[in-house]
Parts: C-alpha cells; structure tokens; sequence
C-alpha cells in the first residue's frame, strides 16, 4: 500500500517533472523486475530515463561522424 509521501512522489511526477504514465509504469514494471519495491527506487529509474536519450543521441551521431570522417 501506498503512504502519504508516495502519493506526494507519484503527483510531483505528474505535475512538475512532467513524467507520463507509461513511463512511470515502465519504471514501476523494471523496479519490479529487480524486486525493488521502493518509490525512491523508482524515483533513480525516472531520473536515469531522463538521460540517457541524450547520451545515446550523442553516441550516435559521434559514430556517424566518424564514419563519414573515416570514408572521406
């Protein structure tokens, strides 16, 4: 069951950090699968979602400069 400050968590998600329900039930579904049952668990899944697009944006367009670098 849920507490006073998960519900807080939950709604902050929601309303400040702009998180969608699917990806708070995606990170529900990966905490769950590491039998992390903890909100603040959760919470770190959230935050590390909200970095890596750009850090595999990044990575690829480094490789695809290299390639085009490594055909001229």
């Amino acid at each position: 069951p849920l507490g006073v400050l998960d519900i807080q968590t939950i709604t902050k998600w929601l309303n400040e950090d702009k998180y969608t329900f699917d990806q708070i039930k995606d990170a529900l579904f990966e905490a769950s699968k590491a039998r992390k049952l903890s909100i603040k668990y959760v919470d770190g899944i959230l935050l590390r979602s909200n970095d890596e697009p750009e850090t595999k944006y990044n990575q690829t367009t480094i490789i695809k400069d290299l390639k085009k670098i490594w055909q001229e």
